[in-house]
């Protein structure tokens, strides 16, 4: 009885949330058993949580930080009313490792070294391929915040609004277009729907450990296109230019002044007729082609037809015998004039 006694005791005193003080053998009081990862706060009595410490092996020189909002606030308290500064700070390094901090102070400058603390204490890894094409586009949505990347063909650049721009170079973005919600929202849903949209991101080598595929067979719209250089085709645009200098020169000369200035008029030598051989056509286009080649050779046919029946009278005169042709055209009858 008593073995089992003492088990029951040893099993309340370590699984229980209480601490037992035991003074010759007997309990002379209990106190709450601490919290994993907390301080006791004597001020308040109570346990609050630790806050989480910065990596070690983070390289701080390596990163870059942008400030994306900023507000004057105030609350009421015993004392009155009270004034501080809330910040909104973006920390990256540019290559896939990012992080969003809020902070506070009396200053602007407190607030925004408190929000960059913060952003450093909860930074992600995005799951990105560096010099690689998005493997599909990925969406984020937080309430009415909405935050879409859509990826580009390489050498293209990032097409978005100027003022996001600092955010994406340091998420580390590149090739793709971003776009936001065109209605003002909050800094704080608008920052859960990037971080969704980035968790959703996969890298090529995630697919090919989840798949079972081979690395180089997951391959996106756009990844072996390459954006050849603008100075190559300058000469050409230069030329291009010309052109069209010259044909405005031409509308002056043809088109008299302030006549339909809204609409602007072609001239025949800016209008080429037919397709260039060069360009892609359409199974319909060619069937078209084929038609009209094919009516061509019988008219041909025909008038060859026509000439061969000319046959010439005793005094030397032409004279056209009657020739029956095909399709729509009607029976003719042709006479020349002695």
């Amino acid at each position: 009885m008593e073995v089992l006694v003492d088990h029951e005791m040893s099993h309340v005193k370590t699984a229980g949330p209480l601490e037992w003080v035991e003074q010759d053998g007997e309990i002379v009081k209990w106190t709450w058993r601490k919290p994993a990862n907390a301080l006791y706060d004597a001020k308040r009595d109570r346990y609050v949580r630790e806050q989480e410490g910065i990596d070690p092996l983070l390289k701080i020189d390596e990163l870059r930080q942008t400030q994306l909002h900023i507000a004057r606030m105030g609350s009421m308290c015993s004392d009155g009313r009270l004034y501080y500064y809330r910040s909104i700070v973006c920390v990256g390094n540019g290559r896939g490792l990012v992080g969003f901090g809020v902070g506070f102070g009396e200053s602007p400058k407190e607030a925004r070294a408190d929000a960059a603390l913060k952003a450093l204490q909860h930074m992600e890894f995005v799951d990105l391929d560096r010099a690689r094409t998005l493997n599909t586009p990925v969406y984020g949505r937080e309430y009415g915040s909405h935050f879409k990347i859509i990826g580009r063909p390489i050498g293209r650049g990032i097409r978005a609004n100027r003022k996001f721009l600092p955010i994406l170079y340091l998420i580390g973005l590149d090739n793709c277009r971003v776009t936001f919600p065109k209605h003002e929202s909050k800094w704080f849903t608008r920052i859960r729907a990037i971080r969704r949209a980035l968790d959703m991101i996969q890298s090529r080598r995630t697919m090919a450990n989840a798949t079972g595929k081979k690395y180089s067979l997951l391959v996106a719209p756009g990844s072996h296109w390459v954006h050849w250089p603008d100075r190559w085709f300058r000469p050409i645009f230069k030329e291009h230019k010309e052109r069209i200098a010259k044909i405005k020169e031409e509308r002056k000369r043809t088109f008299r002044k302030g006549f339909r200035s809204t609409v602007h008029p072609v001239l025949p030598s800016e209008v080429k007729p037919e397709v260039p051989y060069y360009a892609w056509k359409t199974p319909l286009y060619k069937y078209y082609k084929q038609t009209k080649l094919k009516r061509a050779k019988e008219l041909a046919s025909a008038d060859l037809a026509k000439t061969s029946d000319v046959t010439t009278n005793s005094t030397g005169s032409a004279i056209a015998l009657p020739v029956k042709l095909g399709g729509d055209r009607q029976q003719q009858q042709q006479q020349l004039t002695y």
